[in-house]
């Protein structure tokens, strides 16, 4: 049902929802979709109704529309006065447990979002992390009306311990969709965490567990959605896709009761967060420094379980992960969101796989497959040409070590700027390109972007690329990336090409040189990477 429309059956629905769910009458799950509706026929001009309204149609709308119009309407709400808290809180639960199926819907739409709609991805993102700002704040604000008011929040107890969980799991929520755009958590989103803890620690029920959501199969507490998500933060996504953040996410909610949160530090537990400082998590290093208002929390319980995991799945597949995963997920990603956990959750910090030393230099980038292919087509030497294919951009380089780069990226609107991208870099005194792919993205507190760069060819060639075994046909050409035209040490041969060309059961001739004279014909063994721009493929010389 499009959004605007009222609808003459919403009394009908709510005083059915009413009579059905008795738990929501007596308060066992505060305001699910209850309301009271003589209350309402009563007050026509009452905030409530149109909430019903809006209630009602979000149940056949579209998730970023539903969501979009639930934030405007939060934000609304917000700024009106005259509400009791009980009042307030309904109203924000109906918009909530009305849009439930939303959130979850329209974070798979965004993970199987190609990277070339922008546009849409924009609206998904904008209408998600919109309604989670709204979400969280119109929570904080019952949280403030509750702390300001002792009269009405000793009415209000038995919903406490649900708002401020609610709250907590909302700024969770937030947390997400900044991690898939690579953001920066600004200090008032951990201030807002640390005040929803704090709210349930001065009303002693952080650690009491309720059900959250009639959706909802595991009751939570407040201090487990606080956990959930300075544990997601914790977990260093910015080395990840979205496909694997995602995953990340639901292992998270899945091992939170084997997370150990205290307010006492602890030889085992290895991460704190601070609530009197608007400041992310972070490692306890040396001997913990207590303090009252630190809380120190770990994921040392659910190692075990993760090398289990990970055994099960390299088995049994997809199948076997003890979670429901995303949408097109693979084995693949699985296995590697296993293998981060474990080596960040661990009690050692994580080592670097190579040396880094500090350095200051410039980089020239070229970004995506086609811009990449004609700079290594262009040759070495030709400058200008490059220079003229596509608009290159430097990036200053502030960290450099045998696998890679750390580089300051400048300030801009960079959509294409993510995980697995593919780009063509070569330093300043630098001829010759050099391939790398996107590693890492992070923002800091002064919004400036940084990027980890992974080198995974040092002297590649382009390359024109045609099936081995070709009767009675026309010979099909397709640009292709050599990264190594000598064998490596286990005979492999890497190659990148446009995605889709080839299958993993084609054998290829791969032509290079200035005059394609040189050739290699090469048969596929597995694929390496995958992403809508381009595939990467190991193969092995053949004869």
């Amino acid at each position: 049902m499009p959004i605007g429309i009222v609808t003459g059956t919403k009394k009908a629905h709510y005083n059915k929802t009413l009579q059905c769910n008795p738990a929501a009458q007596s308060g066992g799950i505060p305001g699910e979709l209850a309301l009271n509706a003589q209350s309402v026929s009563q007050r026509a001009s009452d905030p409530l109704t149109k909430t019903h309204e809006l209630a009602v149609q979000f149940e056949g709308a579209e998730a970023s529309a539903a969501l979009t119009k639930a934030a405007a309407w939060l934000t609304t709400l917000r700024a009106r006065r005259g509400f009791t808290l009980d009042e307030r809180y309904v109203s924000i639960d109906l918009v909530d447990t009305s849009t439930r199926a939303h959130q979850q819907h329209i974070v798979d739409d965004y993970l199987v979002l190609t990277h070339t709609r922008r546009a849409q991805e924009k609206v998904l993102w904008e209408a998600a992390h919109g309604f989670c700002v709204a979400l969280s704040g119109a929570y904080i604000d019952c949280i403030a009306a509750a702390q300001s008011d002792a009269a009405a929040a000793l009415k209000f107890r038995s919903k406490l311990p649900v708002l401020a969980a609610r709250g907590a799991l909302a700024i969770g929520m937030q947390i997400k969709w900044i991690a898939f755009r690579y953001g920066l958590v600004e200090p008032w989103v951990w201030s807002n965490l640390a005040r929803c803890l704090r709210f349930a620690e001065a009303n002693d029920m952080a650690d009491r567990v309720v059900p959250l959501y009639l959706s909802s199969k595991t009751p939570l507490s407040t201090q487990q959605t606080f956990t959930r998500a300075v544990m997601l933060h914790a977990a260093d996504t910015e080395a990840l896709s979205l496909m694997e953040q995602e995953i990340v996410s639901r292992f998270i909610d899945h091992f939170t009761d084997r997370f150990k949160f205290d307010r006492r530090a602890d030889e085992n537990l290895t991460l704190y967060f601070d609530l009197n400082h608007a400041l992310p998590p972070r490692r306890v290093l040396g001997v913990p420094v207590r303090a009252a208002q630190r809380r120190f929390f770990s994921a040392l319980d659910a190692l075990p379980m993760l090398e289990q995991y990970r055994a099960r799945v390299v088995k049994g597949g997809i199948g076997a992960a003890p979670i429901s995963l995303p949408r097109g997920a693979h084995v693949k990603e699985v296995v590697k969101v296993l293998d981060h956990l474990a080596l960040h959750w661990a009690k050692p910090m994580p080592a670097r796989a190579h040396e880094r030393r500090l350095t200051t230099g410039c980089l020239e980038i070229r970004h995506d497959y086609r811009s990449v292919f004609e700079a290594l087509e262009a040759g070495p030497a030709d400058v200008s040409v490059t220079a003229s294919i596509a608009r290159g951009e430097t990036w200053v380089v502030d960290n450099a070590g045998r696998g890679g780069y750390s580089a300051i990226v400048p300030k801009g609107q960079r959509p294409w700027l993510a995980h697995h991208v593919l780009i063509a870099l070569r330093l300043e005194h630098e001829a010759r390109w050099s391939l790398g792919l996107i590693r890492r993205v992070e923002t800091d507190e002064h919004r400036q972007r940084k990027v980890g760069i992974r080198v995974i060819a040092r002297k590649p060639v382009a390359a024109s690329l045609r099936l081995a075994q070709v009767s009675g046909k026309r010979v099909r050409e397709e640009s292709g990336i050599v990264l190594n035209t000598r064998p490596s040490s286990n005979g492999g041969v890497h190659v990148l090409t446009r995605s889709g060309m080839f299958t993993l059961q084609e054998e290829i001739v791969a032509a290079y040189g200035a005059n394609r004279e040189f050739e290699l014909r090469l048969k596929p063994t597995n694929a390496m990477e995958a992403t809508l721009d381009y595939a990467w493929v190991r193969y092995e010389v053949v004869g």
